[in-house]
C-alpha cells in the first residue's frame, strides 16, 4: 500500500471522525509502504474503560506506539481510533529505521511504524460510522525532557480547541462525557487543559483514569480557560513552535552564525 491507502485506513470516508485525523506525518511517507514487523498488542488492561454503548469520547494521552496499541485494543471493542499526531519527521521516510532520529525532538518514526503496523487490523474491523472516538495523542509532544537547540529538528507540537470536534458536535452524537487516559502520576498538559476545559464549559463531563494497576475512573473539574491563559498558549505556539510547510510541526533550528 502507499501513503494514501494507509491514510485511508485511518481516515475512512464513512467515519464521521475522519475530518479530525491529522494527515501531516503520513505526507512524509514515500513509495510503497510495507507494514513493519512490530507488535501492536497493548500491554495495558482496558477492562475499566466504559463500553462504546456508554458514549464516551476517549483521550489516549500516551507515548506514541503505546497510544496506537491502546487505540487498536479499544477499536476491537467498537471505538473509532482518531490519530491526532501532528509532528513531522526531519526527512521523508523510505523505510522503517530501527531507532529514533537523534536530531529529532519527537520520535515520529515510532508513531508511523505503529500506525502502519496496525492499519490492516483497523481496516478489517467493522466499525460503525458513528462509533465513539478514541483520540490518539502523543504524551511527549512537548519534548519536555529533551534539549532542543541549533541544528536540531524541532517538531514539538500542541493541541488546540480547533483540533478537536466541538462540544456541540459531540452532543449531536450523543456523547456528553470524555475520559482522559494517561500514565500514572501524570499531570495534564496546558494545551489539553484548554481543549477539555472548553468542552466542560459547554456541558461535557470530564473524567480521568490511569493505565496503571490501580485503574479507577474519577470525575475531573477543570477551570474554564481564562483569556490570558488562552493568549499565553497562542504566543507559545507562535514563538516557540515551528510549523511545517506540509502541515503540522517540524523545522530545523538555524545554526548559530557567531563564535
Amino acid at each position: 500500500m502507499n501513503k494514501h491507502t494507509l491514510y485511508g485506513h485511518w481516515a475512512p470516508p464513512q467515519s464521521i471522525w475522519s475530518p479530525w485525523v491529522k494527515a501531516a506525518p503520513f505526507a512524509y511517507l514515500e513509495g510503497e509502504v510495507r507494514p513493519p514487523d512490530v507488535s501492536i498488542a497493548s500491554e495495558f488492561d482496558f477492562n475499566g474503560v466504559p463500553e462504546p454503548s456508554e458514549r464516551f469520547a476517549i483521550m489516549l494521552d500516551l507515548p506514541g506506539p503505546a497510544a496506537v496499541a491502546a487505540a487498536i485494543t479499544l477499536a476491537t471493542r467498537g471505538y473509532r481510533p482518531v490519530s491526532l499526531f501532528n509532528a513531522c519527521p526531519p526527512w521523508p521516510v523510505h523505510d522503517w529505521p530501527d531507532g529514533p532520529s537523534m536530531i529529532s525532538a519527537v520520535d515520529v518514526n515510532a508513531q508511523l511504524r505503529a500506525l502502519a503496523a496496525s492499519a490492516e487490523t483497523l481496516a478489517s474491523l467493522s466499525l460503525q460510522p458513528d462509533a465513539p472516538p478514541a483520540f490518539i495523542i502523543e504524551a511527549d509532544r512537548a519534548a519536555e525532557r529533551r534539549f532542543v537547540g541549533p541544528g536540531m529538528w524541532d517538531n514539538r507540537s500542541m493541541l488546540f480547541v480547533s483540533d478537536l470536534p466541538s462540544a456541540t458536535f459531540l452532543r449531536n452524537q450523543r456523547i456528553t462525557r470524555a475520559l482522559w487516559v494517561h500514565a500514572e502520576k501524570r499531570t495534564m498538559n496546558r494545551d489539553l487543559l484548554q481543549a477539555l476545559g472548553s468542552w466542560q464549559k459547554e456541558g461535557v463531563e470530564i473524567y480521568q483514569t490511569t493505565i496503571g494497576p490501580t485503574q479507577s475512573i474519577e470525575r475531573l473539574r477543570i477551570s474554564s480557560p481564562s483569556f490570558l491563559s488562552t493568549l499565553r498558549l497562542r504566543f507559545t505556539a507562535i514563538f516557540s513552535l515551528r510549523r511545517n510547510p506540509r502541515g503540522g510541526y517540524g523545522a530545523f533550528w538555524p545554526e548559530s552564525s557567531g563564535g
